[in-house]
């Protein structure tokens, strides 16, 4: 583990955890420091704590059960699906190369856990299930059809992030008035739902990269 889960952190409520995860790993992914820089490295080990911790909350608590689909979920509890992508996306920018082997090993189970947790719950967009299907398929695969995947992948997530911007500007606006109270949680489902499908696409980049590097 890249990171110790602190006791204070437990204490703490898991949708603090989450936020705070979730801040941190925003600020890692936008950041202009260089990957091996002390700050950046601070960083990447606070955000790694705060996952970790909301990842045991979110196991203790009972937060997701095996036999639910997506539609089963309350809109509050699906930004809880993101802990492992944040803590694996987090785990391949520490740069502790006498680590790297288990560094490698660790975000490859949080990053496929992750998608296999968005197939279970049916919600794994069409695009990023199709690039997963042709990557399991035990034969060699095809170069065009790869290419064309990937295409797919692009556009579709070029689609999904203008549709959230809409929805970010029309979750400011919840609460102005009656009809937009009324379609806050709507649109923030939505929105949460987009956001975990942008995700899939980096998670798959990520893992393919991973590989490449164990190999």
């Amino acid at each position: 583990m890249a990171a110790s889960t602190t006791p204070d952190l437990l204490l703490l409520p898991l949708s603090l955890n989450f936020r705070k995860a979730q801040a941190y790993y925003n600020d890692v992914e936008g950041t202009s420091l260089s990957g091996n820089d002390p700050k950046l490295q601070e960083q990447i080990t606070q955000g790694l704590a705060l996952s970790e911790a909301a990842l045991r909350q979110v196991s203790t608590q009972s937060v997701f059960s095996q036999n639910e689909l997506v539609d089963d979920l309350n809109t509050g509890d699906l930004r809880y699906l993101l802990l492992p992508f944040y803590r694996g996306e987090l785990l391949l920018r520490v740069t502790d190369q006498s680590r790297r082997e288990a560094l490698l090993g660790e975000a490859l189970a949080c990053l496929r856990g992750f998608l296999d947790d968005l197939r279970r719950l049916e919600v794994l967009p069409k695009e990023v299930a199709r690039s997963l299907e042709a990557a399991e398929s035990t034969g060699p695969a095809d170069l065009a059809t790869l290419r064309d995947l990937k295409v797919a992948r692009f556009k579709a997530n070029k689609i999904n992030k203008a549709r959230m911007e809409v929805l970010a500007g029309r979750l400011r606006r919840a609460g102005q008035t009656e009809e937009e109270e009324e379609d806050g949680e709507e649109i923030e489902r939505e929105h949460m739902l987009l956001l975990i499908g942008c995700c899939t696409h980096t998670a798959l980049d990520s893992i393919r990269a991973a590989e490449q590097e164990q190999e």
